[in-house]
């Protein structure tokens, strides 16, 4: 009964998941609504709004109204987006050489990292610490 009961969900998941127009961000960078992930909370918290795009990055903070301003503060090129600081900003070019070997990644690149290491460059990049 539970194995039927989970397969059910799982596929209830699935169906969502497709049928669903929203969660741009999310589905540029995530293959299913699966997240079973052993992590921290901090991590977690990380993880999953660089993938949604609902973190401290300046697009996400001029949308919700707390800042005017949705350029990145490190390059001063482009819209602060999470692609944006995961793969594509210049300023954060050595880290991501550092921890994964290439830069500038796209979005379809991106969706093929292992979680750990969007973990190890959101650490690294120092964007998040707060004084």
């Amino acid at each position: 009964m539970r194995t039927e009961a989970r397969v059910w969900a799982h596929g209830e998941q699935q169906r969502l998941w497709t049928e669903n127009s929203t969660c741009r961000q999310a589905k540029m960078f995530l293959k299913g609504p699966d997240l079973a992930v052993s992590i921290e909370r901090r991590d977690m918290h990380y993880l999953v709004g660089l993938k949604t795009g609902h973190v401290a990055l300046n697009r996400h903070l001029k949308l919700v109204g707390i800042k005017d301003n949705s350029i990145c503060p490190l390059s001063s090129e482009e819209e602060e987006t999470a692609l944006h600081f995961l793969g594509q900003c210049p300023a954060l070019a050595t880290i991501w050489k550092r921890i994964l070997g290439m830069h500038p990644l796209t979005a379809l690149e991106l969706g093929k990292v292992k979680f750990f290491n969007l973990i190890r460059f959101a650490h690294s990049s120092g964007r998040f610490i707060t004084p």
